[in-house]
């Protein structure tokens, strides 16, 4: 993948990111959660046309857990 410096800078826009580890890092990480079987808190699961108000609820953090939103195909 590239990325035109000239076309970041003349639309001003900003690259946030993170790297945290390698690929067999990442890999033994999923290899640990797959062994076992660890599965992320859930607050809610909303349809797309409700993601706006999932938004709003998440700024006014009134949840525990992770706000899912479905996209159907």
């Amino acid at each position: 993948m590239s990325v035109s410096l000239r076309e970041l800078f003349f639309r001003q826009i900003s690259v946030i990111g993170t790297s945290v580890g390698s690929s067999a890092e990442f890999a033994e990480a999923m290899a640990f959660v797959r062994r076992h079987d660890l599965r992320p808190v859930l607050h809610d699961v909303r349809p797309f046309d409700e993601a706006v108000q999932a938004l709003y609820d998440l700024r006014e953090s009134g949840h525990f857990g992770k706000s899912v939103i479905r996209v159907s195909a």
